[in-house]
């Protein structure tokens, strides 16, 4: 009897090794597949296909002193989201 059998994980490396068995397909970031794809073990499937961009949110309660990790990270995210959107994504 045929059936249908599926796989599913909450989980990026129990995905990714899937993916790289055969098993099926996956979405993953450019950086954490580039290697794959460049070896051959990988194969970009929906080549002109992309997720819907988004933003970056740094979410955290109002404070009258913030420590400077966190304002040191919440700059980096935003100077990395500013040049996201001047086309520059690697560099």
């Amino acid at each position: 009897m045929a059936g249908f059998v599926g796989i599913r994980s909450d989980k990026s490396p129990a995905a990714y090794a899937c993916v790289l068995a055969g098993i099926g397909l996956g979405i993953f970031p450019d950086y954490a597949v580039d290697e794959d794809i460049v070896g051959g073990r990988l194969v970009r499937i929906f080549a002109q296909w992309t997720l819907p961009t988004g933003g970056i949110h740094a979410v955290f309660p109002p404070a009258r002193f913030r420590p400077a990790k966190v304002r040191a990270f919440v700059e980096l995210l935003a100077a990395a989201e500013r040049k996201r959107a001047r086309g520059v994504a690697r560099g």
